[in-house]
């Protein structure tokens, strides 16, 4: 059996929501600052947060082209 995966935050919060894990477990890692809405209006809930700290790095990016052009 395959659990249900998604590749971003917009498909994970609809695998947690459709409730679609084939173990009956909905659980996903969402960054606080985008899980409060549902989280607000009581169709989510956070799970011992502090225990389960998760750090991701983001890095800006362009398309090459942007950077090789001349300033403006």
């Amino acid at each position: 059996m395959r659990d249900a995966q998604a590749d971003n935050l917009d498909c994970l919060v609809l695998v947690i929501l459709a409730g679609v894990d084939l173990a009956g477990v909905d659980l996903g890692f969402l960054p606080p600052h985008y899980a409060r809405r549902w989280v607000e209006v009581g169709e989510m809930r956070a799970i011992r947060p502090d225990p389960h700290p998760l750090r991701s790095h983001f890095y800006p990016m362009s398309p090459r082209q942007a950077m090789l052009a001349p300033d403006r």
